[in-house]
């Protein structure tokens, strides 16, 4: 379960997001909507604790996020705009993700490569985002 409890965001004199609380339970579908600059993604950067919150707390199975490998471990953040790796091709992705993830299935990463059309051997940038 992920608990975010009145969690604000600043950037310089621009409020992200204003006291923002929510549940979000195993086995559920959780939507997150509104216009854009509204802070969705600075919501969802928080809770994978690429940022910190300046007000609130933000735990994953009861454990805060920022800064903390055993939550960070309990989820995964892809972001709409890629940070890291525009140039890899799916194969040195799937090298990277077997590093740094133990419970990295390389069959399940083939499989779901073959049921979405993609090669491993083509640069990530290329792929389709729908």
């Amino acid at each position: 379960m992920i608990e975010v409890i009145n969690i604000s965001k600043s950037f310089e004199d621009i409020l992200a997001v204003d006291h923002v609380s929510v549940t979000m339970r195993e086995n559920t579908v959780f939507g997150l909507i509104g216009t854009n600059g509204a802070g969705k993604s600075t919501v969802l950067r928080m809770v994978a604790g690429v940022l910190k919150a300046d007000e609130g707390t933000i735990t994953v199975d009861g454990f805060p996020v920022f800064d903390n490998i055993e939550a960070k471990a309990r989820i995964f953040f892809i972001a709409d705009e890629p940070y890291f790796f525009a140039n890899a091709n799916g194969a040195e992705m799937e090298r990277y993700y077997a590093s740094i993830y133990k419970g990295f299935r390389r069959d399940d990463f083939s499989d779901y490569m073959d049921k979405f059309g993609l090669d491993k051997k083509r640069k990530i940038n290329t792929f389709p985002k729908e």
